[in-house]
């Protein structure tokens, strides 16, 4: 048992030899080529959070979206979160698109977002042009929801002889963010009693499993930093201790500094001369790494398109 891997960065294949093999790919489960077998009875959909500017929230809060007439649909809540400064607001659930690739939503898609997040509040008005970055998923699609499409109301942890692929190898779909780690902990359980594997005491749930030195606090906790060149120690630490391999990994998810746009060109221009110094790139790898921040798919200009 175990699996053939290609490093999508180098190019190489290896292969990983295990008693058990957990697979997390998402919707790619779902292709006819998955080698632990299609979940083709299992739809998915999109699922869709929103990054505005910060709205003066104090703490989460849900609200129910309202029709024209001003009347609350007591079906579903929609939650609006201060984030690194600005604020997310979702969720919002679509059909899936056909490229699980490259997710994207429709300007109408937007407008009924949009619609539906200001008739929370009097004095909300936010428009197209305000809409900083879209995050973007696809989860399993909830099989008899009566309110529209939505997600299946447990993460599916299953064998994957189930689906037509082997035993000894399983599937986990249907994870969210803020419950990642408690999934993994019940799919480790679950797999553990059934395989007749020991578990070693986990304090993770407890204890962090990382955390940055405190000098770092302020500015990875700042979206949209304009990372000065008195920001380079903090840029060099993540890039020698966060295993960044990529510039967008860099500035999307190590650090915040995309976190409210895409970076002005001076600034990605700097940081990247920074990571290729750090990483070893030549010229043409820096541009490309420059290229992918500027069109990543999780900006309004590459994820909005006039149809999906």
């Amino acid at each position: 048992m175990g699996v053939a891997v290609r490093d999508q960065l180098t190019g190489r294949e290896h292969e990983i030899h295990a008693r058990t093999v957990v697979s997390c790919q998402g919707p790619w489960a779902h292709a006819a080529t998955c080698p632990f077998g299609a979940i083709g009875s299992v739809g998915l959909l999109r699922s869709v959070n929103l990054i505005l500017p910060n709205a003066g929230l104090e703490c989460a809060i849900g609200f129910p979206p309202r029709d024209d007439a001003g009347r609350p649909n007591t079906d579903r809540l929609l939650f609006a979160v201060p984030w690194h400064g600005l604020t997310m607001v979702g969720t919002w659930y679509f059909p899936s698109a056909e490229d699980q690739d490259r997710l994207t939503v429709s300007r109408e898609e937007l407008s009924s977002m949009l619609c539906e997040l200001n008739s929370g509040f009097e004095n909300w008005n936010f428009r197209g042009s305000d809409v900083l970055m879209l995050h973007i998923g696809q989860q399993p699609l909830h099989p008899s929801s009566r309110s529209g499409p939505q997600p299946i109301d447990a993460p599916l942890i299953a064998e994957s002889d189930s689906f037509g692929g082997p035993r000894r190898a399983w599937i986990v779909q249907g994870e969210k963010w803020t419950t990642a780690r408690a999934t993994a902990q019940k799919a480790v359980e679950i797999i553990a009693r059934h395989s007749g594997f020991e578990l070693a005491r986990s304090v993770s749930s407890r204890k962090p499993l990382y955390s940055a030195p405190q000098e770092l606090a302020g500015f990875t906790a700042s979206a949209g930093a304009s990372a000065s060149s008195d920001d380079d120690e903090n840029l060099r630490y993540s890039l020698r201790h966060e295993m960044v391999r990529t510039l967008p990994d860099l500035l999307l998810r190590r650090t915040n500094i995309g976190a409210a746009g895409s970076p002005p060109p001076e600034v990605t221009k700097r940081i990247s001369k920074l990571a290729a110094s750090e990483l070893g790139w030549n010229e043409s790898e820096r541009l490309r790494n420059v290229d992918a921040v500027h069109t990543h798919s999780m900006y309004p200009h590459a994820s909005i398109t006039d149809q999906i």
